[in-house]
């Protein structure tokens, strides 16, 4: 049996469409048994099967089978791109219509010999067999970048816990590929405790230097920022070391995304779609299930190969811009160089002094760094606790969000 893949163009002409913002075509391809001046082989559901994923694409839901370290090694998404309109190159596959093609013959019937692995049997035990099948691909513009596993190159960085240990991280800049990014406007103000912080700027009218009654308010230059991140296995948020889950409540502490450090807090993951890939045969064992009873009743059932389309929820804020820091060329301030809050007013190197640990200041209307003040030291002379002189969110290294939590060795002890 000879089974061969190729575009058909009588009476199945390729069509586009292309707007400002998208872009969609359609092809036609047939899938045969080459072998046309007999009677040959049905085209079996397993070739039927590989040729949907090789044209659709899609995230496996193992670590990835590459050596540690090297591009898209274990620690990164095993992910098979989904091909693109060999015209159109950016539109990529979206969708696939199978149906016999009439012009190719007809096997009386064939099977698949599932048996007791199958957690539901089919209606039948046998279906028609052909020797053709028409593949329609629907191809479609994306908003994101579609790179393949080689170009996620391994990178790493340091970072501190609270207790000021000090970790490194191997991880993979995931976020680069099968991520969209929205940004909402956040009506984010708070008010002064008590009236009285403003007065009336009007030199020859009653109102002047008279106090403002009302409560002053004060913006919080905040916006709510959501990553969507497409295709991820459903053992990212399962798994019981889900970075996913663990780091809700922290700040960056290394600059991330082109992101200057302290300036996104993140606050969790809201699962958008749950799906199952094409596949018309089950995986053996139910992966991300701990309880071996778990993986015995899923047997059968494609629960193994769930993947998830994610939202990652943050707050990016830019106090301490150059909007609000007052500049002085001979003096300058910026309440994100470190410097300006010194290493002896920090509790250790998990504490950032910027972004999301300022804390905004009425009388100025601008941010500073502010921290839990802690009990003082006893002794002949009592001193500060330093070490008790928290900032409002401690802070961790966010490639730990895009690794992958059943891959230990990704973080490291230093």
């Amino acid at each position: 049996m000879s089974v061969v893949f190729k575009m058909r163009t009588a009476g199945a002409e390729p069509q586009a469409h292309f707007a400002v913002d998208a872009g969609t075509s359609v092809r036609t391809y047939v899938n045969y048994d080459e072998d046309e001046a007999a009677k040959g082989d049905a085209v079996t559901v397993d070739v039927i099967s590989y040729r949907l994923l090789e044209v659709l694409g899609t995230t496996n839901v193992g670590p990835s089978p590459r050596p540690f370290g090297s591009a898209g090694g274990r620690g990164s998404l095993d992910r098979i791109m989904p091909l693109a309109d060999p015209m159109y190159l950016n539109c990529f596959a979206d969708s696939v219509s199978v149906r016999v093609d009439r012009g190719e013959l007809y096997e009386d019937s064939t099977s698949g010999a599932f048996g007791s692995a199958l957690a539901v049997p089919p209606l039948e035990p046998g279906f028609a067999g052909y020797q053709g099948y028409l593949f329609e691909v629907n191809f479609a513009s994306r908003p994101y970048a579609v790179l393949p596993n080689e170009r996620m190159d391994s990178r790493f960085e340091t970072f501190y816990d609270r207790d000021d240990r000090p970790h490194g991280v191997y991880y993979y800049p995931e976020w680069l590929r099968f991520v969209q990014r929205f940004t909402k406007a956040m009506d984010s103000r708070v008010s002064a405790s008590v009236a009285g912080a403003l007065q009336y700027y009007a030199p020859g009218t009653p109102a002047d230097k008279v106090m403002v009654t009302g409560i002053p308010d004060m913006m919080i230059p905040d916006v709510e920022w959501r990553w969507r991140w497409y295709g991820v296995p459903a053992r990212y948020l399962n798994s019981p070391d889900s970075w996913l889950l663990k780091l809700r409540g922290y700040v960056n502490q290394n600059d991330f995304a082109g992101i200057s450090r302290g300036r996104l807090l993140y606050l969790g993951v809201d699962t958008v779609r749950t799906y199952v890939p094409t596949q018309f045969e089950p995986a053996p064992a139910a992966a991300g299930e701990y309880d071996a009873r778990d993986r015995a009743a899923l047997a059968g059932s494609f629960a193994s190969d769930i993947l998830l389309d994610l939202e990652l929820i943050f707050i990016r804020t830019d106090r301490g811009s150059k909007l609000d820091v007052p500049f002085d060329p001979a003096n300058p301030y910026n309440p994100e160089n470190p410097m300006n809050v010194p290493d002896t007013a920090l509790a250790n190197r998990n504490a950032v002094p910027c972004g999301h640990n300022l804390m905004p200041h009425f009388n100025t209307k601008r941010f500073y760094y502010a921290h839990a003040l802690g009990p003082p030291v006893a002794g002949p002379l009592v001193t500060p606790d330093v070490t008790k002189w928290v900032p409002r969110y401690p802070s961790w290294s966010f490639a730990c969000l895009f690794c992958d939590p059943d891959v230990p060795e990704q973080v490291i002890d230093l």
